[in-house]
């Protein structure tokens, strides 16, 4: 995670040198019409709208970044050159924009958030363009925060008596169900398996007795890895995280909805948001986010998907509407046929990305939308949520 970091932040001062000669509405030459340069910036520039920024991402988010010297000289120096380009309504091409959204939704929740500050204090538009831009230097400041890092994958051998081709069986099985929490590191027969090597690991799932070895790493499975075992497995793994994600409380079945018709996005979101109000579950003030925060970038993902969610939460429960659309709607620029309505209140914002980054890997990841659209099964799609987490 620190180096792709450090590839983005590199990323990032080559496309703001380039700036000048990337820009949509300008084409090659100088960053601003008639040859206006970018001025020298001063680390006091901007500095009041920086600490607006910031105190502002803390009351959303609860995230504080105040302290991060590396972070506000960054968005000195960004916003200096940004607000020139705002001035004269010019739109840099963002080439990392997608994955930026995708890969680091938290991050570009923040820019999001500073974005609408900078509209508050300057009355100038900010591009979905340029808040990517922004989300960059958020991303390095989570990383250093440590928020971005990911969990190690746990270690695991598989024991099996039936041979090789069973034991690589089973080890498909495990990594496509679990491939972001176990590494299988190997396979092996029970002859094998020593009390160094269960040392070495942090699971080890068996076919055959080992009965001579005891731990309570050593887990029995059967030998074609039934539902049952996945469960199993599922269990284990959920024991050892301090910030289980309750799936069925947070998506309500009562808040699936499927085979249903709407024209547009806008039809869409009353919809949803007034499902949500009704049963208390957002404020109104909340649902108008909804729809201020559509107007900042649209939440469209590619692949039939939309993840819409407030800017504001004082709620205190997390909840994910579902809708599956009967006909797939033009959203923004693509076509969707699910989407899904985030709002996560500010004492669980650390939930956003992980709850964000489950739904983009089961749905576009592992294509999990084609089974949604066909299927409508609400137990199931939770299954898989459960599953992979």
């Amino acid at each position: 995670m620190k180096k792709i970091a450090l590839v983005l932040s590199l990323a990032l001062v080559a496309c703001l040198a380039l700036a000048g000669c990337q820009s949509e509405t300008g084409g090659a030459g100088d960053p601003v019409p008639g040859g206006v340069t970018e001025p020298s910036v001063s680390l006091n520039e901007n500095k009041n709208e920086i600490e607006k920024i910031l105190i502002k991402i803390k009351e959303e988010t609860k995230i504080d970044l105040s302290d991060d010297k590396q972070l506000i000289n960054g968005l000195a120096m960004h916003l200096s050159a940004a607000l020139q380009r705002m001035r004269f309504d010019m739109n840099i091409r963002n080439e990392f924009l997608d994955s930026i959204k995708n890969m680091y939704p938290l991050a570009f929740e923040l820019a999001v958030i500073a974005g609408e500050i900078i509209e508050e204090n300057f009355q100038f538009r900010t591009q979905e363009n340029e808040i990517g831009f922004l989300a960059m230097h958020f991303g390095a400041a989570l990383e250093r925060k440590g928020l971005n890092e990911k969990k190690p994958r746990k270690k695991a051998i598989i024991v099996c008596y039936a041979g090789v081709a069973t034991a690589m069986l089973i080890k498909e099985k495990i990594e496509q169900n679990f491939g972001h929490k176990i590494e299988v590191i190997k396979t092996c027969s029970q002859q094998e398996v020593s009390q160094e090597l269960i040392d070495q690991v942090d699971l080890v799932l068996t076919t055959a007795e080992l009965s001579e070895l005891q731990s309570d790493k050593i887990k029995k499975i059967n030998l074609f890895l039934d539902e049952t075992d996945i469960q199993l497995i599922g269990n284990i793994l959920k024991e050892d995280q301090k910030d289980e994600i309750d799936y069925r409380k947070i998506f309500r079945k009562e808040l699936f909805f499927y085979d249903v018709e709407f024209k547009n996005k806008e039809e869409i979101l009353e919809h949803m948001t007034r499902e949500m109000q009704i049963r208390g579950l957002i404020s109104k003030e909340g649902s108008k986010s909804v729809f201020k925060r559509e107007e900042m970038s649209t939440t469209e993902l590619g692949n039939m998907v939309a993840i819409p969610h407030a800017m504001s939460n004082d709620s205190e429960e997390a909840v994910v509407s579902v809708m599956v659309l009967k006909k797939p709607i033009l959203w923004e620029n693509e076509k969707v046929q699910v989407v899904l309505l985030l709002n996560v209140p500010k004492s669980q914002y650390n939930m956003w990305e992980v709850v964000f980054k489950r739904l983009y890997q089961y749905l576009i990841g592992d294509q999990g939308v084609t089974k949604l659209i066909k299927d409508k099964d609400y137990d199931d799609f939770i299954r898989h949520l459960e599953r992979n987490e």
